[in-house]
């Protein structure tokens, strides 16, 4: 049997994107306020593309700057 991934505003939604978005409704809680799914959603998504982003950079450090340049298209 498999499993459906969870949703929130049709995208999947990860283990990790659940975490972050209890960690945001407990701390706007605990200092008095009221959670706001959309802004909470959007910290979510905000915070995935800076992970994405840092992951992309790291590749291309370790991948592309290790060639000659200039290279031929086959290596890039």
């Amino acid at each position: 049997m498999r499993i459906k991934p969870k949703q929130l505003k049709g995208k999947d939604l990860s283990g990790r994107m659940l975490v972050d978005l209890a960690h945001q409704y407990v701390s706007v809680v605990n200092t008095g306020g009221v959670p706001n799914i959309e802004t909470a959603w959007t910290y979510i998504c905000i915070n995935e593309c800076q992970k994405a982003l840092l992951d992309a950079h790291k590749l291309f450090e370790e991948t592309c700057l290790e060639q000659e340049l200039p290279c031929r298209d086959e290596a890039l």
